[in-house]
């Protein structure tokens, strides 16, 4: 077994420990977390952020997202699934919108280093790399999620269109 197979054993592990527990005490995974453990794994692509599936089951999703110098993810949901998004590796800007998305709740900024947990209900978010390099990021569903609503303006209104999520990426 290699290093690499055993430094996503043990990320596994504690994500597993985290769903299951419910913990906010994320410290046993973060200490697990850095640039030189994950770097293995990243894919970047010529869009914007890449996602790459380091382990799923029935429980939990562990997805590492490689993305492009100020990247930002379009305004989208989590169908109803808590989400732990890990920011080691660069300064990140968090908006938070109302369900259907058209309003702002509020902007967080998280440092290098920070960890944002999205539980409220089934509200919008979108993520921005701040950052004008390229930068990692790890995302714990607490279950898999194939499906998601992101915010579709039109000249009338704003609405939720369903999208189907694929991996960019799936690890062996």
């Amino acid at each position: 077994m290699s290093i690499q197979d055993t430094d996503i054993q043990h990320l596994v592990i504690e994500a597993r420990k985290i769903v299951n527990e419910e913990l906010t005490d994320l410290s046993g995974l973060n200490k697990l977390l850095s640039r030189q453990t994950l770097l293995p794994f990243a894919d970047w692509m010529d869009k914007s952020y890449t996602r790459v599936c380091l382990h799923e089951d029935e429980e939990f999703e562990l997805v590492l997202i490689c993305w492009q110098p100020m990247a930002k993810t379009v305004i989208h949901n989590h169908n109803k699934q808590n989400c732990w998004v890990f920011c080691f590796d660069s300064n990140f800007e968090e908006t938070i919108f109302c369900e259907k998305g058209q309003e702002k709740l509020k902007i967080k900024q998280i440092e290098k280093g920070g960890i944002t947990f999205m539980t409220e209900g089934n509200n919008c978010h979108t993520l921005q790399n701040k950052s004008t390099s390229q930068a990692l990021s790890l995302h714990l569903y607490n279950r898999p999620i194939k499906t998601c609503g992101i915010v579709k303006p039109s000249s009338e209104s704003v609405h939720l269109e369903k999208a189907v999520l694929e991996y960019d990426a799936v690890l062996p």
